[in-house]
């Protein structure tokens, strides 16, 4: 097995960068499409599972929802989806290397922003709203987290 050294890693992090910036808008916006999509059937495999466990072992039910989460994130690596995330780490790199340019870099991330979003927003609907996981345990659970997440403090 070959290890890279963290110079490597670095070289290999800017050729990303420059391939993810020299995508074209159909292929940017079809991977960004797909990883959104499968980040949110990652999130609700995880409302599913965590809800099918009985209330009183609710730990349990977060420990296996937080399991079955990164199948969405696997699911993106082995597509080879455009995740914002990614591109936040590699696309930088690779202006700092003066690969790319600031304009670049700023049009994949908003293009990325915006496929990621109307990936996520059609499997919401299709299995949300149309399978019927807006109703009872799983809205309830999905609202929990929500607000779990905009009512944090930075104290």
């Amino acid at each position: 097995m070959s290890l890279n050294t963290p110079q490597q890693i670095a070289e290999i992090a800017v050729e990303s960068g420059v391939k993810k910036a020299h995508l074209g808008l159909s292929s940017l916006m079809i991977l960004g499409f797909l990883a959104g999509a499968f980040i949110a059937l990652g999130f609700l495999l995880d409302i599913h599972v965590s809800t099918m466990i009985p209330h009183e072992w609710a730990s349990l039910g977060n420990l296996l929802g937080a399991v079955v989460f990164p199948v969405g994130l696997i699911l993106v690596v082995l597509a080879g989806g455009e995740l914002l995330t990614g591109n936040m780490m590699s696309l930088p790199m690779a202006l700092f290397a003066g690969r790319i340019g600031l304009g670049q870099l700023v049009r994949n991330w908003v293009l990325v922003t915006l496929a990621n979003l109307i990936g996520a927003l059609f499997v919401a609907y299709c299995f949300g709203h149309v399978v019927g996981l807006t109703e009872g345990p799983f809205m309830a659970k999905t609202v929990a987290i929500a607000n779990a997440k905009v009512g944090a403090s930075f104290e």
